[in-house]
């Protein structure tokens, strides 16, 4: 379950390693956490919340507090990951993982809607971030994106010309925000980089 994967481990991680001058530990969450009905572009860490959206969201959330908890011993960095993409030996239920594992395994593939703009980051680029913030004496919580909005459709037109194979598109309401943009400008005053 999602609480199985974010929150125990991270919990039996924290606990053992207070006792240890740690420089920086960096914990992963997700830019999910964010209240789509109340959020303004582009989407800082300040704006508001809504951990109760579903148990994933929830167990993100969980652990964004348990990392504040175990803060007072650890130099704790929560990054909020924006829409990632790139090779993972994982099986990721992410929407272009998803699109390309159908493209890859049957040449074609579906796809609910290409009305959403989000902001997807690279996962070079997102490891390449995370480098140079364990540089900084940043603690606390950030976004990482690239502070772009890419459609669903640009998406769809460059995964069909690469593959080859066909995206048909279902026509189905989506969930979240129609268009999603992070607010880098936390992440910029620390490190400098740019995505690739």
């Amino acid at each position: 379950t999602a609480f199985d994967y974010h929150v125990l481990p991270l919990l039996q991680t924290l606990e053992p390693l207070k006792q240890y001058p740690i420089k920086k530990f960096i914990h992963f969450s997700t830019i999910l956490v964010y209240d789509d009905q109340r959020i303004t572009l582009p989407v800082s860490e300040h704006a508001p919340i809504d951990p109760y959206k579903n148990r994933y969201v929830l167990s993100k959330y969980l652990a964004e507090e348990a990392s504040k908890f175990y803060a007072r011993w650890l130099p704790i960095v929560t990054v909020r990951l924006s829409n990632i993409y790139g090779p993972t030996p994982l099986a990721r239920w992410d929407l272009i993982h998803v699109l390309c594992h159908k493209l890859l395994d049957e040449g074609r593939a579906e796809m609910w809607s290409v009305r959403p703009e989000r902001d997807f980051i690279y996962v070079e680029d997102a490891a390449h971030a995370v480098v140079k913030l364990l540089d900084s004496t940043y603690t606390g919580t950030l976004n990482l994106g690239t502070g772009t909005m890419t459609s669903i459709a640009r998406v769809r037109e460059i995964l069909e010309q690469v593959s080859g194979g066909a995206i048909t598109v279902l026509d189905k309401p989506v969930q979240g925000p129609l268009k999603f943009q992070c607010d880098m400008s936390t992440l910029h005053r620390l490190i400098d980089w740019t995505p690739r």
